[in-house]
């Protein structure tokens, strides 16, 4: 999801599990209320905890958004987040190491005639 971080003046992509989208679902349901979106509110997010079992977030409305939200400099997240290639997936499937697949990306073509009949090893 493209946000706007006010601290860093940019465009950025923020990542965040299932836990997270649900309680921005709250505050989206919250803002609508008020007959407002997302787009209509700055959001301050607090993290606490330092791993990955005790890490917790909390979304707060910091405040009206003012102006529209920034348009340039939105990321495309389709480019972002292209699907794996037939052939990383088999690579994968053949116990190829995660690293290694991920480091040699392979471009999205058309598919060749053989991407139907690929053997796994």
């Amino acid at each position: 999801m493209n946000i706007f971080n006010y601290e860093t003046g940019k465009v950025e992509i923020m990542e965040q599990g299932k836990t997270f989208f649900e309680d921005l679902k709250l505050v989206m349901q919250d803002l609508g209320e008020d007959k407002k979106s997302l787009t209509d509110a700055i959001l301050r997010i607090r993290r606490t905890g330092t791993g990955k079992d005790d890490t917790k977030y909390r979304i707060d409305v910091n405040g009206d958004a003012e102006g529209d939200a920034p348009t340039e400099g939105l990321i495309d997240l389709s480019d972002y987040f292209k699907p794996h290639s037939v052939e990383q997936i088999t690579r994968l499937l053949n116990g190829e190491d995660w690293d290694d697949v991920m480091k040699s990306v392979v471009a999205l073509d058309e598919p060749d005639a053989d991407d139907e009949n690929i053997e796994v090893k």
